[in-house]
C-alpha cells in the first residue's frame, strides 16, 4: 500500500471508523422482540414495516419447516397425563394377554390329547 502522508492516514482513518460505525448492530422491536441488525442505518417507520414482514415471514417460514416437537416444556399436563393413561391401558392389556396364554398353556399341557391329532 502505498504511503498516504499524513492527511492520507488521517482520511483512511476516519473512513475505517465511519464504516466501523455503519457495521455496528442496531436493535429494532419487531412485535414485542428486540432483532439486533448489524449494518442497518436509522429506519423510517415504512422502513420498520418493511423489516417486520420479512422478520414475520421467515418466522412462518421456520415454523412450517420445523413442527414443533413434544419436550418437557411444551408439554401439558393434560397431555401428559393422557399419555400415561395409555402406557397404563396398554400395559394392563399386555398382562391379561400373558395371563390368558399362561392359562392356555395350562390348559393343554393339562389335556393334551386336545392339541394332538387323532390318528385315524
Amino acid at each position: 500500500m502505498p504511503d498516504l502522508g499524513p492527511i492520507g492516514a488521517a482520511r483512511r482513518a476516519a473512513a475505517e471508523r465511519e464504516q466501523r460505525a455503519a457495521d455496528t448492530c442496531r436493535p429494532v422491536e419487531v412485535d414485542g422482540e428486540t432483532i439486533r441488525v448489524r449494518g442497518a442505518q436509522e429506519m423510517t417507520d415504512e422502513d420498520r414495516a418493511a423489516f417486520a414482514e420479512v422478520v414475520r415471514a421467515a418466522k412462518r417460514k421456520y415454523a412450517a419447516e420445523h413442527p414443533p416437537r413434544h419436550t418437557v416444556d411444551t408439554i401439558t399436563s393434560d397431555a401428559l397425563d393422557a399419555l400415561y393413561a395409555e402406557r397404563d391401558r396398554l400395559r394392563a392389556e399386555l398382562d391379561r394377554l400373558y395371563r390368558s396364554r399362561d392359562s392356555a398353556d395350562a390348559l393343554r399341557y393339562a389335556f393334551p390329547a386336545i392339541d394332538e391329532p387323532k390318528e385315524t
